[in-house]
């Protein structure tokens, strides 16, 4: 076996810049894709395609952090190594034994699949689930591969055929009045596309089996960093989970609607992260000066916080501009959309600390940190389903009580992350990481508020002054390099 080997790249800030711009026009694509789906479903309907594909992605899960350890594990090795080859096959195989194994377990699925209908709608279709899920799989742990090829471009253009081809198999079901499961069995056909075209380029000769010894060790690496993946996830999609098995689906759809646009907004944040995460591990690693990596941490965050700024333009302006005048059923799902999306910022706002513990091999560290999270959320939401304690009383509360339940819940998750890091920091920049921690609340809590007073407007106007004022150099070095990389 052998991959196409140019040497494990650093990626370099106009190629990222592009990257995250075609990513914007795939998030475009799956952005449209969602309006239209939501628009013609319903919230009902809408609520359940939406749980099935959050459950098709949660059962990355069985995947056993494979995706995880290949980011860590060769994070900063050179292609040319043995090891490094040896390491990708065996993970390789390893996703393919897994997407047999749910295959196999998708047969019972769908055979007893009218019986599971009886506990949850959206049970009916947990077979084409698996079956996705296993594909899903050995393409993630695929791209992350070809990530650290520096294969930038091949990645965007698989992200964004997929995107193309999944909205028209809806378009399709949807004109023509196909049952759910049909759009279901598209995004299968499309994705075993996407999987021969990430197969093709990272293998150019024949794939060699399990190397045993590489297995348990990424195993023995992955299980941990699964356990912290899979509760940095629910941090995030427990509230629609609640909400879906506690509110009626309609309420449900609104959530799921809300969440959906929160990712929209907020995915060039998440794509920076995405890009660099290997190559920041991989410096840090490297790196045992505190000063130094205070200085690194903080050159990321400034760039974090341009992205939040510029986010949240967009998030401000989305609903007056879109959703009420064209999505009018969805509008109460508004105070929704900017709790979760400011929990986004605050998971992307620890990106530097979670990177840092990563490399420095202290998992139990990160562990902790994403436990405490979870952990409040779910003690959060047990009182409040489970006491007469209402704050609002407006039309859907349930629902917008979760997703601030969520916010607070991803707020711990940055709090737990900014105290587990500490010791690899200056006393310097602990204090500027609270002055700016303490900049950022008040400047939330000006946005919510501007958002109750339909001062969108003003607010955007704020945004783009902070911008101006405090990141003008960041803004010019940006498209410097976007030039550079034309």
């Amino acid at each position: 076996m052998a991959v196409n080997s140019k040497g494990v790249k650093g990626i370099k800030l106009g190629v990222s810049t592009l990257f995250v711009f075609s990513r914007y026009i795939t998030l475009s694509v799956v952005a449209v894709r969602g309006l239209f789906l939501a628009s013609h479903l319903g919230p009902a309907i809408f609520a359940i395609y939406s749980l099935v594909i959050l459950l098709q992605q949660q059962l990355s899960l069985t995947a056993l952090g494979m995706r995880e350890a290949i980011t860590i594990n060769l994070s900063g090795q050179s292609l040319e190594d043995n090891n490094y080859h040896e390491t990708i096959s065996t993970s390789i195989n390893f996703t393919l034994l897994v997407a047999f194994i749910l295959f196999l377990i998708s047969v019972p699925s769908f055979i007893f699949r009218d019986y599971l209908t009886d506990f949850h709608p959206a049970l009916e279709m947990l077979w084409v689930a698996l079956i996705i899920s296993g594909v899903t799989i050995s393409n993630e742990v695929m791209t992350n591969i070809a990530r650290l090829n520096g294969y930038i471009k091949k990645i965007a253009i698989a992200e964004l055929s997929f995107a193309l081809g999944t909205s028209l198999v809806a378009l399709i079901v949807i004109l023509s009045d196909y049952e759910l499961i049909y759009l279901f069995l598209g995004i299968l056909i499309i994705s075993m596309l996407i999987f021969l075209f990430l197969f093709k380029t990272i293998f150019i000769r024949k794939i060699s089996f399990f190397n045993k010894n590489k297995l348990k060790k990424l195993l023995g690496l992955g299980l941990p960093l699964m356990v912290v993946n899979v509760l940095t996830i629910l941090t995030m999609t427990f509230g629609f989970w609640l909400v879906g098995a506690k509110e009626p689906l309609y309420d449900a759809g609104q959530y799921a609607f809300a969440a959906a646009l929160a990712s929209v907004i907020s995915y060039g944040m998440n794509a920076y992260a995405w890009v660099y995460l290997a190559e920041v591990i991989g410096e840090f690693s490297s790196l045992d000066s505190v000063h130094e990596i205070s200085l690194r941490i903080g050159m990321i965050r400034k760039y974090i916080i341009l992205g939040f700024l510029l986010s949240s333009v967009g998030a401000s302006l989305l609903y007056i501009l879109i959703v009420n005048p064209m999505f009018p059923e969805y509008s109460d799902s508004s105070y929704i959309f900017l709790s979760l999306f400011i929990a986004q910022f605050f998971q992307v706002f620890a990106f530097p600390e979670s990177s840092l513990l990563m490399a420095k091999k202290q998992i139990f560290s990160v562990l902790q940190a994403t436990s405490l999270s979870f952990i409040f959320i779910i003690s959060a939401s047990l009182f409040f389903y489970n006491s007469d304690f209402e704050l609002f009383n407006s039309l859907k509360p349930n629902v917008f009580i979760v997703s601030l339940i969520v916010l607070m819940g991803n707020f711990v998750y940055l709090f737990a992350f900014l105290f587990k890091s500490r010791i690899y920091k200056t006393s310097s920049s602990l204090l500027k990481d609270f002055k700016t921690l303490s900049l950022v609340l008040i400047f939330i809590l000006i946005f919510f508020f501007m958002e109750f007073q339909n001062l969108n407007i003003l607010f955007c106007f704020l945004c783009l002054s902070c911008i101006l004022i405090f990141f003008k150099i960041e803004v010019m070095e940006l498209v410097g390099h976007l030039k550079k990389s034309k």
